[in-house]
């Protein structure tokens, strides 16, 4: 959408001679509104008449009384009607096929319709505007606008009269067949199809403009196919998901500029997501060690739990197929439901194939899959809790049609784990790739009567033996990581390695354009480290570099967060205190730092150093 002011489109020619209809309608208007202008002016004489009869008292001021300026509060209003002049909203539009005439209704696709999704989706319908009149037609030629009145195919084209519609992108259409999805145009980008990965936390320099602040936060989600925005339940502010640092640059400069102007807008540092996952088999595994003593303990229950990483293959398998998780939970596997059941087996079969070769404890790969209770977090997640062969069949399990009698304690065990995998006990991060095995469940039937509220308490018992076990076996943080695509001169190649390098990226591929000087490499960088990669790397080559950011899942740094240096040869080499820096312990400080959560450090080494006061 283009903001043009009035004078610099073309007005309506006149034509050089008139039709006798055209001009006695002309002047049958002008003498209307000659006769209107007149009785407005004889009403307000009146008025002022009567106001001059009657004449209030002068009123002395009291010495001792503030002075309180009466348009104080309407100062700001009446700056921003100052501000903002009157301009036509021109959107740059380019015709693909038919034509675009003047006077002809339209529908309006918007940029996050949905085709997969039926057209009744609540989102879907939000995107879609039908009956729209197109006002004017420019053909844009430079800074020049032609007015015209039909342009074919192949055209560049500014369509007046979409201003309430049409916020930043979108898809016109004039003819959309009946029970078929639409066309959307809008959203072709690969950065659209990618989850905001980056949150930050809004507010306005003026409170008095939170409202404001909230109407132009709707605008620019509807503009944004990328942006989404919500109301912390806890603390209550205005968080913004981005997908980087340049998208957020840009969505503030539109917040400040059109969708909610004059509010200035305070930003606070971003908040990057982690997870927490297991070491895989080739992870050296030095993990802390943790006392007896702390296992947790519950009077009456008795609950053997292992937990063991996922493969790789099951895990990416859980995180791309995330939607078809969530269609087999809500469709319930019924005996009647065939279109159920055939989901169901097919996303089992795919399970199977990713399982092929894991070691377990159960007879067979397609045991292991059958006895499967759930995923989490949220019941779609990447993480499998699955019942022992040695428990009994106590649980249902989603791939079983059985109607057996739920377990008199299975929704709190189920709930505990759930809460364990939303919220891992090294950053409170959701867990992922994370195999969860309940061997036994033994809980005596005076139990409830020896203890006070044992549901609860069973629930929050699983939750502490899942993050002990995942403790003990190598814990680890899983870090959000970009896709960059880098563009660069063969003279400015070791630069750009460098800038990668010292972020903790790593060079993928580098590929040479036949015909051109140029590479194009390919790397991967944490998010975490990303906060001014583009400027740095610029500065570096001296513009002769471009990066492109596209977010690419989470990878496991493979550092123990726990390790500290304990045999001779570490000693020797490091030190008593670690001279080298643990990354993985710094961000989950971090974290816990600003979640509110206990920090282990150590704030003096040694307290050698003597304090001495002054005397009076």
């Amino acid at each position: 959408m283009l903001s043009i002011p009035p004078e610099d489109l073309p007005k309506d020619i006149e034509g050089a001679a008139l039709t006798a209809d055209e001009l006695r309608e002309r002047s049958q208007k002008a003498r209307e509104l000659a006769k209107k202008a007149s009785e407005a002016a004889a009403s307000a004489a009146e008025s002022k008449t009567d106001d001059d009869d009657f004449v209030l008292p002068e009123i002395k001021k009291d010495p001792f009384e503030w002075e309180v300026d009466e348009d104080a509060f309407e100062e700001d209003e009446e700056e921003e009607e100052e501000e903002t002049t009157p301009e036509v909203l021109v959107a740059f539009t380019r015709i693909y096929s038919g034509s675009l005439s003047k006077g002809q209704k339209i529908t309006v696709v918007g940029p996050k319709y949905n085709p997969s999704n039926p057209n009744d989706d609540p989102i879907n319908e939000s995107q879609i505007t039908r009956e729209v009149e197109i006002r004017d037609l420019f053909l844009i030629m430079g800074k020049e606008f032609v007015k015209v009145d039909r342009v074919p195919a192949g055209n560049i084209v500014g369509v007046v009269g979409l201003d309430n519609v049409v916020l930043k992108n979108a898809t016109l259409m004039s003819e959309v067949p009946e029970q078929k999805p639409y066309i959307n145009l809008a959203s072709t980008s690969t950065l659209i199809h990618n989850k905001p990965i980056m949150r930050i936390a809004v507010e306005p320099m003026n409170p008095l403009k939170l409202g404001k602040l909230e109407r132009g936060l709707d605008l620019l989600a509807k503009a944004d196919p990328v942006l989404e925005w919500y109301v912390d339940d806890d603390s209550g502010e205005l968080i913004m998901c981005v997908a980087g640092e340049l998208h957020l640059e840009r969505c503030l400069k539109d917040l400040e500029t059109r969708f909610a102007t004059g509010c200035e807008v305070t930003v606070k540092e971003p908040v990057i997501p982690f997870r927490e996952g297991l070491a895989g088999a080739n992870s050296e595994n030095n993990a802390a060690v943790f006392d007896d003593d702390d296992e947790p303990e519950l009077e009456g229950v008795d609950l053997d739990i292992e937990v063991l990483s996922l493969p790789e293959t099951v895990t990416k398998l859980l995180v791309n197929l995330e939607q078809e998780v969530s269609e087999l939970i809500n469709f319930g596997l019924t005996n009647s439901n065939k279109d159920a059941v055939d989901h169901s087996s097919s996303f089992k079969k795919k399970l199977i194939e990713a399982f092929e070769g894991f070691d377990s404890n159960f007879d067979s790969i397609e045991k292991l899959v059958e006895n499967i209770i759930c995923f989490g977090p949220k019941r779609t997640g990447p993480n499998i809790f699955i019942e022992g062969p040695s428990n009994n069949d106590k649980f249902r399990h989603i791939f079983k049609t059985s109607d057996k009698d739920r377990y008199e304690y299975e929704t709190n065990i189920l709930n505990g784990f759930q809460l364990a995998t939303r919220e891992g006990p090294l950053t409170s991060e959701p867990l992922q790739g994370v195999l969860v095995i309940i061997n036994q469940t033994n809980i005596l039937d005076d139990a409830a009567d020896n203890t006070l509220n044992l549901p609860g308490r069973i629930l929050t018992h699983t939750r502490d033996i899942i993050h002990q076990q995942f403790l003990l076996n190598g814990p680890r943080l899983f870090l959000a990581m970009y896709t960059c695509d880098i563009q660069a001169s063969a003279e400015v190649l070791g630069k750009v390695y460098a800038v990668v390098q010292r972020r903790g990226g790593d060079i993928i591929s580098e590929e040479m354009k036949e015909g051109t000087p140029f590479f194009t490499i390919q790397a991967r960088l944490p998010v975490v480290e990303a906060f001014g990669f583009s400027e740095d790397i610029r500065k570096k080559t001296s513009g002769a570099a471009s990066p492109q950011l596209v977010f690419d899942g989470f990878d496991m740094l493979d550092i123990d967060p726990f390790w500290v240096p304990h045999t001779e040869e570490d000693l020797e080499e490091l030190g008593e205190f670690a001279e080298r820096e643990n990354v993985a312990r710094r961000y989950m400080n971090t974290v816990r730092r600003r979640k509110g959560l206990f920090v282990d450090e150590k704030v003096i080494k040694n307290a050698e150093k003597q304090r001495t006061l002054k005397k009076d």
